[in-house]
């Protein structure tokens, strides 16, 4: 039952994860933390979690993308809102990879994603981005916020959080904001820093390893192959100024939380913060020693 007037410190909504791939429990408030740096991106902590006194263990809590989350950053929340994340996952199919391969019905895109706003006519909207974005001569800038989706990208390939839109096309908000352009939103950063290897959806279509990840081509969609179409990235990418920018982009963020070593110093202070709850956590699924190694040792 939910008291939908309640909230908890402005937050009517929390999004709670058990950190089940995760053993060094940062991955997905690192993850956060670092892309709030280039893009409008959800809040993340940690929760101890309680039912009726009872510890059930430390759980990651994120912000929900919904009207507070789009007020604070678009300044509007009514607009054309979705989630990319069909109904049922194909693992050989295009999933919510915004082709146009469905057809010109806006009803035949409703199994590929979530209506979350409430106008009728938003599936209208959807499927004229969609429509754009896969025409060859079409000026997809006046649909697509390019420096958005740009950001995305580089996000996805510098941490190699590929349980995205690079991998099974999955896992991210749209919100058309009052300009008319949709912008893309992260979601679901769990299995960032190459804890999700099972496909790129291009050369490792079925896996890849650590270092295989260590060296992955940035334009590998470019420069090889999509096993199904990834239209948000080729138009992109075949746009000779918007791939500069991309490359520059993932070396931004390359340069601001790898090469000096940020991202591992604020790994370790986050660790620092939550050694004791994950030490009382006895519902973990890895072991205290994992918690410690999984910070520069891979865990099978």
């Amino acid at each position: 039952y939910v008291y939908k007037s309640q909230n908890h410190e402005g937050f009517d909504k929390i999004k709670l994860s058990n950190v089940i791939h995760d053993p060094s429990f940062v991955r997905e408030v690192l993850a956060y933390e670092i892309g709030r740096k280039y893009m409008p991106v959800s809040r993340a902590n940690f929760a101890n979690v309680y039912v009726n006194d009872t510890l059930i263990g430390l759980y990651t809590n994120v912000e929900s993308v919904e009207e507070d989350f789009l007020e604070n950053h678009f300044g509007s929340s009514d607009d054309s809102f979705f989630k990319g994340n069909p109904e049922s996952l194909d693992l050989d199919g295009e999933n919510s990879n915004l082709s146009d391969s469905p057809g010109v019905n806006p009803e035949n895109y409703e199994p590929y994603y979530t209506q979350k706003s409430n106008n009728g006519s938003d599936w209208d909207e959807l499927y004229e981005f969609i429509s754009v974005l896969n025409s060859d001569d079409s000026d997809f800038k006046e649909v697509l916020n390019v420096d958005r989706a740009i950001w995305m990208h580089a996000f996805n390939y510098s941490l190699i959080n590929f349980d995205s839109y690079v991998g099974y096309a999955q896992n991210y908000y749209l919100y058309q904001s009052n300009n008319g352009q949709f912008n893309p939103i992260l979601w679901d950063l769990n299995q960032s820093f190459a804890s999700y290897r099972l496909t790129d959806a291009s050369v490792f279509w079925s896996g890849f390893s650590i270092l295989e990840a260590q060296s992955l081509d940035p334009l590998q969609h470019y420069n090889s192959v999509s096993i199904n179409p990834r239209p948000l990235m080729t138009a992109i990418f075949e746009n000779s100024t918007y791939r500069r920018m991309y490359l520059a982009h993932l070396r931004t963020i390359m340069e601001e939380n790898f090469d000096n070593g940020d991202y591992l110093e604020r790994g370790t202070a986050i660790q620092a913060i939550i050694e004791t709850d994950v030490l009382n956590d006895t519902n973990k699924f890895y072991s205290d020693e994992d918690f410690y190694t999984n910070l520069d040792t891979t865990v099978n």
